[in-house]
């Protein structure tokens, strides 16, 4: 008898996006940059970390969330950045499909393309995680959260 690969576990990032994306509700919600044929051997060992980081991100407090959210951001520069895609896509592997847009605003930074440090930036808070500067309220337009950070 042979055991079914677990392929919420990390390790299974590869299986785990070939499945996501044959089976036809999964595929619908997926939003992958291109095959993964594209992807280098270092592509690979860097979503491979990632997949091991938004893992830890599941499973921590929020000392440890905000150390799997640095990570993240420290390997990006290891992925092509037209991989960047699979890196997000991967969020729902350990968390949940809607967690995708929020944690990886949270990672790549308000604006498009840019990139911000743990000591200028911290998401705000699980309510509405924009980022925001160190010491600072919200300040995104409409924005009701408390400012404070409960999670990241």
């Amino acid at each position: 008898m042979t055991r079914a690969k677990d392929l919420n576990a990390p390790h299974n990032w590869r299986e785990w996006i070939v499945a996501c994306s044959r089976d036809e509700w999964s595929s619908k919600r997926l939003q992958l940059p291109g095959s993964l044929a594209m992807l280098t051997g270092q592509d690979c060992r860097a979503l491979g970390a990632i997949a091991h980081c938004w893992a830890l991100y599941a499973a921590s407090d929020e000392p440890g969330g905000r150390g799997a959210l640095a990570a993240v951001r420290a390997l990006l520069p290891g992925l092509q950045a037209k991989c960047h895609g699979f890196a997000r896509e991967l969020i729902a592997q350990s968390l949940d499909w809607d967690d995708r847009e929020p944690l990886w605003n949270a990672v790549v930074g308000v604006r498009a393309g840019e990139m911000v440090t743990d000591d200028e930036h911290v998401p705000c808070c699980g309510e509405c995680f924009h980022l925001r500067h160190v010491g600072a309220e919200c300040g995104v337009n409409g924005c009701k959260c408390s400012g404070t950070s409960s999670k990241a």
